[in-house]
């Protein structure tokens, strides 16, 4: 009877953990497209291309959907191969996420990481390709300006995930990624919903990998 009392507090200070991360994690992120929205303000730059104020309506906008659905599928073929095959570097990446991101999120609910998905796919990408990308495109001179801008906004991107070196240039590669989905799709929502539709797979296979 008290190892099942122990158990079930056990569980339910777990699941208050987990709730806290996942509302600590959906803040951030979340912060990060409020300080997009608050820079672009600042610096006369509308940090969501593609959709503008005066005419949100989804009617216009299943192309970019559509392009962003397309582009979730090589993310995740990479995924996949340094899932299967951690050659060298890339099995201390996976190691050092086992380690320290997988812990995190341990015990949150499919709707909990689909949340923090989705909060890092759009304010995320406000940021970094809304805001630094999009901006840098708009002030430097073409026809470099805009690669430019692609490639500065990647590598700040790759600076933003500083778990490891490896860790930092993937990510980096993955901001080039979805620099060019916006550039060839002239809309935010493409990346965004790459960004998060990825994060959610990756984070439900870990998580849930984790606790088989």
């Amino acid at each position: 009877m008290i190892a099942a009392e122990d158990e079930k507090e056990e569980m339910e200070d777990e699941s208050g953990r987990s709730r806290k991360i996942a509302a600590l994690a959906v803040a951030f992120e979340g912060g990060l497209g409020l300080a997009a929205l608050l820079l672009g303000w600042l610096l006369g730059v509308w940090p969501v291309p593609g959709v503008e104020l005066d005419e949100i309506t989804w009617r216009g906008q299943w192309p970019a959907l559509l392009w962003g659905l397309a582009a979730t599928g090589p993310m995740l073929i990479g995924f996949w191969l340094i899932d299967r095959f951690p050659w060298g570097p890339l099995g201390d990446l996976k190691r050092d996420v086992e380690r320290l991101v997988v812990p995190l999120f341990r015990g949150c609910s499919i709707l909990e990481l689909a949340l923090i998905s989705a909060a890092a796919g759009i304010g995320e990408e406000m940021l970094f390709r809304g805001l630094v990308q999009h901006a840098l495109a708009q002030w430097l001179a073409p026809p470099w300006g805009v690669w430019i801008a692609l490639v500065a906004a990647s590598f700040v991107f790759g600076c933003f995930h500083p778990l490891s070196t490896t860790y930092a240039v993937l990510a980096a590669l993955i901001g080039l990624y979805l620099g060019l989905l916006l550039i060839f799709s002239g809309n935010l929502l493409a990346p965004a919903l790459a960004h998060g539709l990825y994060d959610f797979v990756a984070l439900v296979y870990m998580v849930r990998g984790s606790e088989s």
